[in-house]
């Protein structure tokens, strides 16, 4: 924090976090209360993650080839524009439920194209030798926004209905754009010895990388294989809360602020983790709790074990995701960095996206529990994979 620029970067984002997961709050409220069937409450996900599957990977290719100042503050102005169309929609009482939809997948969309070269450009917030204080630190505002960010969007849209949610969402978005333009130096490029690439060029050199990396192949594999079930969480969470036991808003908002909490516990257990075991056993160990703490949540419809149990789940889902992104981060060089990390968010956003469309499908032809169930079955089987896909240890092998 002892650098200004990366202070100024990190309190921008860490609003900015809050805003979206205050936004998250206040879309899957309203929907829950406009729609006939859990399927539209668990397209609230889908909406939000399949942005990632389509545009986190070209916008990996621009981070790379492109000036990152330019492209984040590109995508947070068309972040800002559907932010307001959204709370304006929203204020007037014309937004429906395929509108809802709509302009979640275009948040969804900003965000997806955003985070690439936003974690990309970490390394340059801070010197080298404070990298890893850095990426902590940027892991702690994700983990501090998710604690308190839900929170305060359920009591706000408990106090004053989701335009007031959505508002501050777009107000969020001034502030990271009023530090991309005044701090974040002009001239972003990455370093590198290698000649320029065009789009098409990089688009296909990023995917050759992948093909021929082994390490970030098992890394890819493991994301999708565990995410897809893992997703039931957060696509079914709001129907038992909101649809099966009635509950407030502020209630909803609370339950996924201990996956928050969680997340912080998680995130600090994870060094002293990885000293005693490897990244394989930390994210086999992390699946198979996260299923158990599944399969109590399917049939549990008490505040304070569903509480207990989202914070497991939040230990848990830190623990994996982290694991996977840390992973791939180490199998590459600076030159396709931003590729790569896009690769592993387009892996993330097409399981999650296709899973919660499927948990939320199941609940509507069976019911809760055995959409859950079936999503903690399929996760124990994932485990099978852990012997031929590893989740690699080392540092990356350069293949460029």
């Amino acid at each position: 924090m002892r650098h200004s620029l990366f202070r100024v970067m990190w309190l921008g984002m860490t609003v900015s976090n809050l805003g979206t997961w205050m936004n998250e709050v206040g879309v899957t409220w309203l929907m829950a209360s406009m729609a006939p069937s859990n399927l539209m409450v668990a397209l609230i996900q889908t909406a939000t993650t399949l942005p990632f599957f389509l545009f986190a990977y070209p916008a990996g290719v621009m981070g790379d080839i492109c000036n990152r100042r330019t492209v984040l503050i590109t995508l947070h102005v068309w972040l800002l524009a559907s932010a307001v169309a959204l709370t304006l929609m929203t204020a007037r009482e014309i937004t429906t439920e395929w509108w809802l939809l709509i302009l979640t997948f275009c948040l969804g969309a900003g965000n997806a194209m955003m985070r690439p070269s936003w974690t990309a450009n970490i390394p340059s917030f801070a010197p080298r030798g404070e990298l890893s204080n850095a990426i902590t630190l940027n892991s702690l505002s994700t983990n501090l926004s998710k604690a308190a960010g839900p929170a305060i969007g359920g009591l706000l849209v408990a106090a004053a209905g989701p335009t007031a949610v959505f508002a501050l969402n777009a107000v969020s978005f001034l502030f990271v754009l009023g530090a991309l333009v005044l701090r974040h130096p002009r001239a972003f490029h990455v370093d590198t010895r290698l000649p320029p690439e065009t789009f098409t060029a990089a688009l296909r050199g990023g995917l050759r990388y992948a093909r021929n990396d082994p390490e970030l192949l098992a890394v890819l594999v493991r994301c999708a294989a565990s995410f897809t079930f893992i997703s039931v969480f957060w696509s079914m969470l709001p129907v038992i809360v909101l649809r099966e036991m009635g509950s407030a808003p502020h209630t909803y908002g609370l339950l996924v602020g201990t996956t928050g909490i969680g997340s912080l516990i998680g995130a600090n257990l994870m060094p002293t983790l990885l000293r005693r075991l490897t990244r394989n056993w930390v994210f086999g160990a992390a699946i198979a709790t996260f299923a158990m703490a599944l399969l109590a949540i399917a049939f549990i419809r008490n505040y304070a074990l569903l509480a207990l149990f989202g914070l497991a789940v939040g230990i848990c889902w830190i623990m994996l995701f982290s694991t996977i992104v840390v992973a791939a981060q180490s199998t590459a060089p600076a030159w396709v960095m931003a590729r790569v990390l896009a690769l592993v968010m387009l892996v993330y956003g097409g399981s999650v996206a296709a899973g919660s469309a499927l948990w939320g499908w199941l609940s509507d032809l069976f019911c809760v529990q055995t959409s859950i169930s079936i999503a903690a079955a399929g996760l124990l089987v994932s485990l099978l994979l852990g012997r031929r896909y590893p989740i690699p240890q080392d540092g990356h092998r350069d293949l460029g």
